[in-house]
C-alpha cells in the first residue's frame, strides 16, 4: 500500500497553530543557546526578583521564611538531605541561619535593583540554595522552591547592569565609565538555562507519573482522590469529586503539558502556548487540591519572549501574515559560543538525567508529587489496595518494596500516616501525640522523621510479627524511640508524664472483633479518628493499635 502524506492544508494548519506561519518567517540566525531568547533586561530582572522576594517573604516554607518551622524542630528530628548530608552539615543554630537569611535577603534586594553586579546575584543564589537544603528537613519536603533556586542559579550568568533599571548603570554613567558590552552575559543564555530548568522540572513530573502509574494516571481517579481530601476547602475540589470527566480532562492535560514540555525548547510558538497551559494548570491545582506553585509562575516570566509575543499578537490583531520577527543577533566570540553551549548542554543532561533516573538528592529533584496511582472507585492507595495497609503481611510487603526499590515518597507517606505516637498506662485511655512530637507539623514528623524508621522496622521484622517484643532484637523503631524519647518527654506537660507509664509508636491493623484489644472504628480514641478522617472517609470496621516500639517514661 503506497504511503500517503497528510493533506497540505492540515500541515499548514498545524504550522499555524504551533508557530504561526513559520514557513514565511525568516529563519532565526545565531546560536541556539545564545540567541533563542533575548538577554535579561533590567525591567524584567526587577520584576522577577521583586515578585519572587515577596512570595518568599510571605511563604513560610521558602528559603527566606523557613526559620519558623526550622526553629520549632528539635535537633534530633532534623535530617540533612543529599549534598548537605554528604558534606556532613548537621543541625545549625537558628541564629546562624538567621544571619544567612539576612545576608541572602540583602543580596536579593541588591540584585533586584542592579547593585553590586553579578556578585549580588551569586550571593543570592548560593544563599537561597543553601537555605532550601537546610529547610527540606523541617518543611515536609515540598517542591515549591526547586525551580526558583535553579532560576536564581541560572541568572548568575546574566549581566545585571545593562540599562537604566540598574543602579550600577547609573553609577558608571555618573562617573563617565564605559558600560559593559559583549561576553556571555550579553546573550540570552541565562534565560535559556531557566527554560531548560523549567522543562526538566515539568518533564520529571510527567515522566514519574507514567513510570510509576502508567496511562492509568490519566483516568482522573488520582486527581479526584486528592480533591476529595480537600473537599470544602478549595472552590474547585468539589467539582473534581462530583464530575470524574472533569478530573479526567485535567489529568490528560497535565500529562500533555508535562511530558510534552521538551517541545518548548524547539518551538517558540508552542513554548508560549505551553506557558499559558502551565498557568491554567497551576490555577486548577491551587484551587482544586491546594498546592500553590506561584514561585514557579514567576520564574516562567523569564522564558516568555515578550518582544516576539507583542509583535505576534499585533500581527494577528492587524490580520497580517507576518508574525514576530526573530531577536537581533550580535556577533559572538568563539569562547562565548563555546561557554554557552557547554553550560546549556550540561544543564540539559542534568535536567533530563534527574527525570529519567528518578533522582532525589538535593539539590536535584524528580518531582514525585502525585505520581502514584490513587483510586476511590477501585479502592487503591499509592498503587496498592487500601486494606493492604491494615494487614501485617501485606503492609510489610509494601514496606520491603519501599526499602529496596525506592518508589515514590507518596507510598511511604501514605503508609506512615497510619502510624502514631501515644502515651499509655493500664488504666487510662491512651493520649495520642499528633502535633507535639518535636517538629513543626505532623506531616514533617511523618516524612522526615518517622518514614525511614517505620519503613525499615516493618520491612525487617518477621512476616506477620510487627508487634514490639522486649525480649527480641531491637528493630529500627525501638532504637529510634529510645534515641528520641527525651524529645517526646520535653513536649508533654508534666502532669501527663506522671499519669502515663510508656511512650509507644503504634500502627493500626485490621482485627477480629472477638479479640480483646480490637475496637470498632467508631469507638477509637477521638484524636485517632479525627487524624485518620483527614486521610480517609472509610476505615476498616475494626482496628487495633499495635505497638511497634515502647519506652518507659521513667527511663
Amino acid at each position: 500500500m503506497p504511503h500517503k502524506t497528510p493533506p497540505r492544508f492540515l500541515l499548514r494548519f498545524l504550522a499555524a497553530m504551533i508557530d504561526h506561519d513559520s514557513s514565511k518567517r525568516p529563519p532565526v540566525r545565531g546560536d541556539w543557546w545564545l540567541d533563542d531568547l533575548p538577554p535579561l533586561g533590567g525591567r524584567l530582572r526587577f520584576v522577577f526578583y521583586a515578585c519572587l522576594l515577596w512570595l518568599s517573604v510571605v511563604n513560610l516554607k521558602s528559603p527566606l521564611a523557613g526559620t519558623g518551622f526550622y526553629g520549632e524542630t528539635d535537633a534530633k528530628a532534623f535530617q540533612a538531605y543529599g549534598l548537605l548530608g554528604w558534606l556532613g552539615v548537621d543541625y545549625l543554630p537558628v541564629e546562624t541561619l538567621n544571619v544567612v537569611v539576612g545576608v541572602t535577603t540583602a543580596a536579593w534586594i541588591a540584585a533586584m535593583i542592579g547593585l553590586g553586579g553579578r556578585a549580588a546575584m551569586i550571593v543570592t543564589a548560593v544563599g537561597a540554595l543553601f537555605l532550601q537544603g537546610m529547610f527540606l528537613g523541617s518543611n515536609a519536603l515540598n517542591h515549591y522552591y526547586f525551580l526558583p533556586v535553579y532560576t536564581l542559579a541560572a541568572l548568575c550568568v546574566a549581566r545585571p547592569s545593562v540599562d537604566h533599571w540598574s543602579i550600577d548603570w547609573w553609577v558608571r554613567h555618573w562617573r563617565g565609565r564605559q558600560q559593559p558590552t559583549g561576553g556571555l552575559g550579553a546573550t540570552g543564555v541565562a534565560r535559556k538555562l531557566v527554560l531548560v530548568a523549567a522543562v526538566g522540572f515539568y518533564f520529571a513530573a510527567g515522566f514519574a507519573k507514567l513510570f510509576h502509574s502508567g496511562l492509568a494516571w490519566a483516568d482522573g481517579q488520582t486527581v479526584q482522590y486528592f480533591s476529595q481530601l480537600r473537599s470544602g476547602q478549595y472552590p474547585l475540589a468539589d467539582y473534581f469529586v462530583d464530575y470524574l470527566w472533569l478530573a479526567k480532562i485535567g489529568s490528560v492535560v497535565t500529562l500533555f503539558l508535562e511530558v510534552g514540555a521538551p517541545l518548548a525548547l524547539f518551538s517558540r510558538g508552542f513554548r508560549h502556548l505551553w506557558l499559558l497551559g502551565l498557568l491554567g494548570m497551576h490555577m486548577a491545582i491551587r484551587y482544586g487540591m491546594g498546592p500553590a506553585y506561584w514561585p514557579n509562575v514567576v520564574c516562567l516570566l523569564l522564558v516568555v519572549d515578550w518582544n516576539w509575543l507583542k509583535q505576534t499578537l499585533l500581527a494577528w490583531y492587524s490580520k497580517t501574515r507576518r508574525a514576530g520577527a526573530p531577536n537581533e543577533v550580535a556577533a559572538h566570540s568563539k569562547s562565548t559560543i563555546l561557554a554557552g553551549r557547554l553550560l546549556g548542554s550540561t544543564a540539559l543532561v542534568i535536567a533530563f538525567g534527574t527525570a529519567v533516573f528518578g533522582i532525589f538528592w538535593w539539590p536535584l529533584t524528580n518531582v514525585y508529587m502525585y505520581c502514584s496511582y490513587f483510586s476511590i472507585e477501585q479502592d487503591i492507595r499509592a498503587g496498592h489496595p487500601r486494606l493492604d495497609y491494615f494487614r501485617a503481611p501485606e503492609v510489610q510487603s509494601i514496606a520491603r518494596q519501599i526499602h529496596e526499590a525506592k518508589p515514590p515518597r507518596e507510598v511511604a507517606e501514605y503508609l506512615c500516616f497510619q502510624a502514631a505516637v501515644r502515651l499509655t498506662n493500664n488504666e487510662t485511655e491512651p493520649l495520642y501525640l499528633f502535633d507535639s512530637v518535636g517538629t513543626a507539623s505532623w506531616k514533617q514528623w511523618v516524612l522526615t522523621v518517622a518514614a525511614p524508621v517505620i519503613v525499615e522496622d516493618l520491612a525487617t521484622k518477621p512476616v506477620g510479627r510487627i508487634e514490639h517484643d522486649p525480649s527480641a532484637t531491637k528493630y529500627a523503631a525501638q532504637q529510634f524511640l529510645e534515641y528520641y524519647a527525651d524529645v517526646l518527654r520535653n513536649q508533654v506537660p508534666e502532669e501527663f508524664l506522671r499519669e502515663y507509664q510508656s511512650i509507644e509508636i503504634v500502627y493500626p491493623l485490621e482485627c477480629d472483633p472477638n479479640e480483646d484489644d480490637c475496637l470498632p472504628t467508631e469507638l477509637m480514641p477521638y484524636a485517632v479518628r479525627e487524624e485518620y478522617a483527614k486521610r480517609e472517609k472509610n476505615l476498616p470496621p475494626h482496628l487495633r493499635m499495635v505497638p511497634l516500639a515502647r519506652v518507659a517514661i521513667a527511663d
